[in-house]
């Protein structure tokens, strides 16, 4: 559409996470992981966890409302498939980067609201990262325990065939 083209737009660029490694031996091609790593964080800045939190801190169910002199604000899924529709996410082939391309009418909203994708964005990477490592610390220190205590346990029956040697000496 012509008239779309004409709009003004802003681009904030965001570095794409790697959804998964890939084992060693498996024959996937570099381009098939890096499509399902991109096409994985597509969904994830779709997802109501990036533009459901972009909606609600920029309030541009009234927002849109407002302007388009509607008295009541647009549904959840009205500002949702128009946010869809004002945003293009465009991977930046070969450099793990993914460009957020925002149309409006205002070039200040297109700005604001392409930053506040790729931070809000960001934010949610950061947060699952860090819950990860929380996982992995525990999981290291429930090992850890694990270990402890099967020391202790191999002590005390060391210390018990001991016992019993000198007990039973006939036992040898």
């Amino acid at each position: 559409d012509f008239a779309a083209a004409q709009r003004p737009s802003a681009v904030a660029r965001v570095k794409i996470e790697k959804v998964s490694e890939t084992p060693a031996g498996n024959q996937r091609s570099a381009f098939t992981i890096e499509h399902a790593s991109i096409s994985a964080e597509i969904d994830l800045i779709q997802s109501e966890l990036v533009f459901g939190k972009v909606i609600r801190d920029l309030d541009l169910a009234r927002l849109w409302s407002e302007r388009s002199g509607t008295a009541t604000p647009l549904t959840a899924a009205e500002t949702s498939a128009r946010l869809r529709h004002e945003v293009e996410l465009i991977p930046v082939e070969g450099k793990g980067l993914l460009d957020i391309r925002v149309t409006s009418d205002l070039p200040e909203e297109a700005a604001r609201t392409a930053n506040a994708v790729a931070d809000t964005y960001r934010d949610c990477r950061n947060e699952q990262r860090e819950k990860q490592k929380q996982a992995l610390v525990s999981t290291v220190t429930s090992v850890e325990e694990r270990w402890t205590s099967l020391g202790r346990q191999i002590i005390e029956t060391r210390e018990k065939i001991e016992q019993l040697r000198l007990q039973h000496p006939a036992l040898e």
